[in-house]
């Protein structure tokens, strides 16, 4: 087969949420589990200070991240530190989506 024949052949489909897109996806997945509006217009939010997170909520969200962007993440990953801010939550995903 010629190359360009190769290369004119769909390549294997891999589901990723576009990069723009991930902030806004991400925001709505702890709006949803949280319940809070908030979170989306401010991304400096103290989620567990505030009590806006907690234990339960921070595993109903890691489970809803994971399967939003179709993503492996273990509960030993996720700390008030990590997780402080929707910010921080923000840019862990996106370090992990399409890895």
């Amino acid at each position: 087969r010629p190359l360009h024949e190769k290369c004119a052949q769909p390549s294997q489909t891999v589901r990723m949420t576009p990069r723009p897109h991930i902030a806004a996806a991400v925001l709505a997945a702890i709006e949803y589990i949280t319940g809070e509006g908030e979170v989306v217009r401010n991304g400096a939010l103290a989620l567990f200070e505030l009590g806006i997170l907690d234990s339960l909520r921070t595993i109903e969200l890691l489970v809803e991240i994971c399967e939003r962007f179709e993503i492996d993440i273990a509960l030993t990953e996720i700390d008030r530190t990590v997780w402080a801010t929707p910010n921080l939550i923000v840019a862990f995903v996106e370090a992990r989506v399409g890895k």
